[in-house]
């Protein structure tokens, strides 16, 4: 019984399977693309490759790719991009589809696709970026207007403002998103209309307008016979001019200018090293920031970084001056007001002039006073010298007081502010005293004077006594007096 049982079931197993494999040879055993596969949004399903093939180069009909903007046309060309579209290998896999090989996984596959699944092939597209982007750069530069700016300028006085202008510049990010698609994504591709961006400018008309009055203005005077220092101070003042510097923002010296080198046109001329004036690059340059410093405080503007010289300045008061090194000293000051400043400054003859310009609404009655809070008396130091005679002293180095300051804005209300605390140190005096001996000086001996002889008058021989003979008077011939000469010399006189 249980013999019979089990040879039932194999034999409808074997049928089953049998059954199973002619539905299956059935079903594979055709030339054509099953159910429900699509290349992209076609369906190729029942068609030969060769028909399928037919189809998609009805379908897909390329051409050149036209960019428009306004009336002007750009073309992307698709040989020029090396542009490849695979449309055989796309049917080619569709076709493979349920025909792997592996009969009961294609089985599988191909009963599903019967059901209603469905199987899409992408066609695969190739094209050179680069000579996309290369088409894209050529119409920026035809297209791409940057904004301009409103300007803002001093003539004769008087603030003048320009207008400002809109700029246009190709959204190319969009642009190249809009490309991508069409040639990923198109059967036939359309016009694309190129994006633009508004560019708006930095500097508005309506805004340099509300720079309309002077803040603050300071002047120095400098030795323009110095050529080295005059050309620095020239150059430093000109490129530290023309600045509109907006609310909250800062203003660095030594970034307006940049490096200060003789490559970048600066000259030597004295500068001070170490509290000494020495011949160095530049020399000059700390005037321009220094007046510039006085202005910022009239114009009631913050000091951010300001350090004083060590030595007094001779072209503004103690407390009044701001010193800068290239890299490490820097003079800055920061627009505290909610509107922009314009920093102008300028070089006439022998005077340089820092100028500020504001709002109205933010303009101040500002004095300054710098106070002398201690005066640091100077040393003196005497040095011994053995080549110097006893008794003679030579001041070799004059010296100097030294100072602490504090520099404060005035308000017309009374208002005192502190803007800097200055300290100038003391400079050592130096005395060179001689202790060379002094050697007495000998007076030569002077030898008894000794008294004239008196000649003696030679005897008369007498003669014998002649008969008288009358004598005739003898003249006298006048002896001519010379007159002395003057052995006084008188005192003499030079004229430098």
């Amino acid at each position: 019984m249980k013999k019979s049982v089990i040879l039932i079931a194999f034999s409808i197993i074997f049928v089953i399977l049998s059954a199973s494999i002619l539905y299956g040879h059935s079903i594979k055993n055709h030339d054509k693309i099953y159910e429900n596969i699509y290349i992209e949004d076609i369906n190729v399903q029942n068609l030969t490759k060769q028909e399928a093939l037919e189809l998609l180069k009805e379908e897909y009909k390329y051409e050149d790719i036209n960019l428009v903007y306004e009336d002007k046309l750009w073309q992307i060309k698709l040989d020029d991009i090396n542009f490849k579209h695979d449309i055989k290998k796309a049917v080619e896999d569709a076709y493979s589809i349920g025909r792997s090989g592996n009969y009961f996984k294609d089985l599988k596959k191909i009963m599903s696709l019967r059901q209603g699944s469905i199987h899409v092939i992408n066609i695969y597209r190739e094209y050179n970026d680069e000579k996309i982007y290369e088409v894209l750069e050529s119409i920026e530069n035809e297209l791409n207007k940057e904004p301009k700016d409103a300007t803002i300028s001093i003539v004769n006085g008087n603030i003048n403002v320009t207008q400002h202008e809109i700029g246009y510049v190709v959204d190319v990010d969009n642009l190249k998103e809009a490309i991508f698609n069409e040639l990923e994504k198109r059967k036939e591709f359309e016009d694309i209309k190129i994006p633009m961006i508004e560019k708006e400018p930095k500097f508005k008309y309506e805004y340099l307008r509300k720079i309309d009055t002077l803040l603050g203005e300071y002047t120095t005077q400098f030795n323009a016979s110095v050529p080295g220092r005059t050309e620095n101070i020239r150059l430093s003042s000109q490129r530290t001019s023309g600045i509109v510097l907006n609310p909250g923002e800062e203003f660095s010296f030594n970034k307006a200018t940049g490096k200060r080198g003789l490559t970048e046109g600066f000259k030597l001329a004295p500068v001070i090293v170490n509290g000494e004036l020495q011949e160095g690059i530049g020399g000059g340059v700390c005037q321009v920031s220094s007046t510039m410093f006085n202005a910022a405080i009239y114009s009631g503007l913050t000091i951010t970084d300001r350090r004083n010289h060590s030595i007094p300045s001779s072209y503004v008061d103690l407390g009044r001056d701001a010193t800068v090194a290239y890299g490490s000293i820097d003079f800055k000051f920061k627009n505290n007001y909610n509107n922009p400043i314009y920093i102008y400054n300028f070089v006439s003859g022998n005077k340089i002039t820092s100028r500020i310009y504001g709002s109205r609404e933010d303009k101040k009655q500002i004095s300054i006073v710098s106070q002398v809070v201690q005066t640091i008396p100077k040393q003196v130091q005497v040095k011994n010298d053995p080549t110097l005679e006893v008794g003679k002293e030579i001041i070799q180095d004059q010296g100097r007081d030294g100072y602490r300051v504090e520099t404060y804005r005035v308000y017309p209300d009374g208002k005192r502010e502190l803007v800097s605390r200055s300290f100038y140190p003391a400079k050592t005096m130096i005395v060179v005293r001689g202790t060379k001996p002094v050697k007495p000086v000998q007076q030569p001996q002077q030898k008894p004077q000794e008294k004239p002889k008196q000649e003696e008058k030679p005897k008369q021989e007498q003669k014998p006594q002649e008969k008288p003979v009358e004598e005739k008077p003898v003249e006298e011939k006048p002896v001519e007096e010379k007159p002395q000469e003057d052995t006084q010399q008188g005192d003499s006189q030079k004229t430098e």
